[in-house]
């Protein structure tokens, strides 16, 4: 009865107080039989069908509400995953700069040791370049 009630089949039923008013031309049109019992054996086989098809309908709409769910999920994973995956490359570039940045620091001022006597002057690009060629 709760079935029929949910799925609309009883369109004439009005709640009331102390339940369901349920005029007989709806309960026969819906299948029933006032008077019969309710359990497999008062149901039509029609009665009996429409239930199954109801249930079933109710099922796969649940199914494919189940399956939207999980393909979203498995695209949120993967996003995760590719935005971990370039957060690592990143962290790893960030940390092969800070030791490069470091290599040539002393320990204990932070100030980078020279790699070029202060004596010897430096050349610009037009000097280095004259000098590789020896002229």
């Amino acid at each position: 009865m709760q079935r029929a009630l949910d799925s609309g089949r009883l369109p004439g039923a009005v709640k009331t107080d102390k339940g369901w008013s349920i005029g007989v031309e709806d309960l026969l049109a819906a299948g029933f039989h006032p008077g019969r019992s309710t359990t497999d054996r008062g149901m039509t086989e029609v009665t009996r069908e429409q239930d199954r098809a109801e249930t079933a309908r109710v099922h796969e709409d649940r199914i494919r509400e189940l399956e939207t769910a999980l393909a979203t999920a498995e695209a949120l994973r993967q996003a995760a995953e590719q935005l971990a995956a370039e957060r690592a490359l990143r962290v790893e570039d960030l940390r092969r700069t800070v030791q490069m940045l470091t290599a040539g620091k002393s320990e204990s001022t932070g100030v980078p040791s020279p790699s070029v006597p202060a004596s010897v002057p430096r050349r610009g690009p037009l000097e280095r370049l004259v000098g590789r060629f020896g002229l």
